[in-house]
């Protein structure tokens, strides 16, 4: 058996980092992008399908690998309620220092 590829990691704990897409707020009917801080790095785990689909441009390749999420806990800017939302590397950014 191959032993799985392991994904660098990409974030830190209490990294600022921001969505690359839009989220939903669930209290009212707006979208917003998300910005706030890693709180927990979940991993490594196998690389899922809807991860290489939506990420990886469907190359089974990376399906043999392990990888990361991060849980980013911030606050709705539309409503102000506190989360926790786990995203996959691609998918959030680190936020440009000011």
């Amino acid at each position: 058996m191959r032993k799985r590829k392991l994904e660098n990691k990409k974030f830190k704990i209490d990294d600022k980092v921001e969505a690359i897409e839009r989220r939903a707020c669930c209290a009212k009917d707006e979208k917003y992008i998300l910005k706030g801080k890693i709180a927990k790095i979940i991993g490594p785990e196998p690389a899922d399908e809807e991860y290489e689909k939506k990420w990886l441009g469907g190359n089974t390749e990376r399906l043999i690998s392990h990888v990361w999420r991060y849980a980013v806990a911030y606050i709705c800017p539309v409503c102000g309620l506190k989360g926790l939302v786990a995203y996959y590397a691609p998918g959030i950014k680190l936020m440009e220092k000011k």
